[in-house]
């Protein structure tokens, strides 16, 4: 799929997707989620003497660490965009090009969304589950992200 929509674009719109707006998603991902993720990896069944967590499961505790991943990355997320937009408009920003950095921003925030459920996984070693999961997630993106490009009504950098 990702061959298909390489033909469809232009040599300088697909370096604009592959580099430019790759960066600022995974910018925004790797400052929102990865320092839960190895936290919450570490969190382990055990018995403890603490009222705050007597009696609660693994998932449980995990999660009330990791819903913090959704107000820091809405931080992130806003910090990264305003960034580039910043210096977009500073070189005589194009117009798709700032609403296709705030489509991408919006798109971190939606796939940050999953985060606690995928941390949560990841601790019961549902690996198989995850790799299903990761899959239909990786077709739907190909598919939304080849219809997009076929439909001419779209600016390239959208």
């Amino acid at each position: 799929m990702n061959l298909m929509v390489a033909r469809q674009l232009s040599p300088e719109a697909y370096g604009l997707s592959a580099v430019q707006f790759h960066l600022i998603t995974t910018t925004i991902l790797f400052l929102s989620r990865e320092g839960f993720r190895r936290g919450g990896l570490r969190i382990q069944e055990q018995q403890t003497s603490s009222k705050y967590q007597q009696g609660a499961t693994v998932a449980e505790r995990v999660l009330r660490i990791t819903w913090l991943i959704l107000p820091i990355g809405a931080v992130v997320s806003a910090a990264v965009c305003m960034f580039v937009l910043w210096r977009s408009a500073a070189a005589g920003g194009d117009l798709d090009y700032q609403q296709a950095v705030v489509a991408h921003g919006a798109a971190a925030m939606l796939e940050l969304c999953s985060e606690p459920l995928y941390i949560i996984s990841s601790t019961r070693l549902e690996f198989g589950r995850r790799a299903g999961i990761d899959t239909a997630a990786m077709i739907t993106k190909c598919s939304v992200t080849l219809f997009l490009v076929l439909k001419t009504s779209l600016h390239p950098a959208l």
